[in-house]
């Protein structure tokens, strides 16, 4: 099975954020929104990437983390049968 478009499925917010380092840790939200059933196990779909800005004009990437992640999305089935019901008297 192939995966769709990864940015359809996830949302990262904020996208980019700079730290020093002296700053606390920070939060970052991936929100999940698929159209279809979809199940996806411990696979690296997302890389964090650490840029050091300093080393050259637009940045360095000094790191690129994968981050791991799990979702699954289920829509629930149902069929409706519809019964007509005709009395035939004599």
């Amino acid at each position: 099975m192939s995966l769709p478009d990864v940015n359809s499925l996830f949302a990262i917010t904020p996208q980019k954020g700079t730290l020093t380092s002296t700053d606390r840790p920070s939060t970052v939200q991936i929100s999940f929104k698929s159209a279809s059933e979809i199940s996806i196990k411990d696979l690296p779909i997302l890389r964090c990437q650490v840029i050091e800005p300093n080393v050259a004009e637009g940045g360095e990437t000094i790191a690129s983390i994968p981050v791991k992640l799990t979702v699954k999305s289920v829509f629930s089935k149902l069929v409706t049968f519809v019964y007509l019901l005709i009395a035939i008297t004599s």
